[in-house]
């Protein structure tokens, strides 16, 4: 789940808990969620950096103008029992 997708894994913690509560047919599953930092290229100076650590801007020169490299994504890899 990436950090820029505006989902927060504190929700899917919560309510899937709550699933397994109640529904027994789900008692032997487990939520793994993997975080993926949401990274951006720097349009002016090039730098990388960490879009959500920073708010958004540059950390070496300020500006927000930038090329999201990932983060972005939400992907669910498995689903079995």
């Amino acid at each position: 789940m990436g950090e820029l997708t505006g989902f927060l894994p504190v929700f899917f913690e919560k309510y899937f808990s709550m699933l397994v509560e109640e529904n027994p047919l789900f008692s032997e599953c487990e939520l793994v969620i993997d975080n993926v930092r949401g990274e951006a290229l720097c349009d002016e100076c090039h730098a990388l950096y960490n879009v959500m650590k920073n708010e958004g801007k540059c950390p070496k020169c300020g500006s927000r103008n930038k090329t999201i490299l990932g983060g972005q994504d939400f992907k669910v890899k498995n689903i079995g029992f």
